[in-house]
């Protein structure tokens, strides 16, 4: 295994959570649209696939109330006004440290460089960077959702390797996607980390390293 010169971190579910209760904000949602609720956020979830697209965000999330309203015969619905109130309703900067994510970030910002690499375009990831304070520890902060390609595509893999003036087999990225982070990593050349602390089996990917807890992090790289 090549010596770790560098770590890149993934964002939502690897070094932060979203402490918005689900409940509260699918409310909201209904009540800023003017809608009698139906359905539930589990559902929602679901009817979801994916990260939504950098440009349309609305559009996204009125396919996902489609799908929850033909589920609960509701029935033709303005989808567009459900996803306005659901944009509306949203607080980005909600978020919290996922457990040991703020001490790892100490022990290793002292040692090597890190960066950041998250799917989302600057303008709906920002507010989690700032909320948390983290941007001190980042040289660069690549927003995926701004390039032309986002993970697992090469193209932003390259754009932060590149930042940091790195060999790819001398960088880890760390994430909690098997497909996004993960395959993508690999797919450029870099060591990969998964973030796994339910503690499921990566099958069938195979990181090279295979994290229940952010704080095993630190032996990987001191190692």
């Amino acid at each position: 295994m090549s010596s770790i010169a560098a770590v890149v971190f993934d964002l939502d579910g690897t070094l932060c959570t979203h402490s918005q209760p689900a409940d509260q904000l699918y409310e909201a949602t209904f009540v800023a649209a003017g809608i009698d609720r139906f359905g539930t956020p589990d559902q929602l979830w679901d009817a979801l696939n994916g990260s939504p697209p950098p440009d349309d965000e609305r559009g996204y999330l009125a396919g996902g109330f489609v799908t929850v309203a033909a589920q609960e015969g509701r029935t033709p619905i303005d989808a567009l006004s459900l996803a306005d109130g659901f944009i509306s309703a949203v607080d980005r900067s909600a978020v919290s440290f996922t457990p040991h994510a703020r001490t790892v970030l100490d022990r290793l910002g002292s040692e090597v460089p890190l960066g950041l690499l998250t799917n989302g375009p600057e303008h709906r990831q920002r507010p989690k960077v700032d909320a948390l304070g983290i941007e001190p520890y980042f040289e660069p902060i690549v927003y995926a959702g701004d390039l032309p390609r986002r993970k697992p595509n090469a193209e932003p893999f390259d754009t932060v390797l590149s930042a940091l003036n790195i060999e790819a087999e001398n960088a880890l990225y760390v994430g909690n996607s098997l497909r996004l982070d993960i395959a993508g990593a690999q797919g450029c050349g870099m060591q990969s980390a998964w973030y796994a602390p339910a503690g499921e089996p990566p099958d069938p990917y195979r990181p090279e390293y295979v994290l229940r807890s952010l704080a095993e992090l630190v032996e990987v790289v001191e190692q």
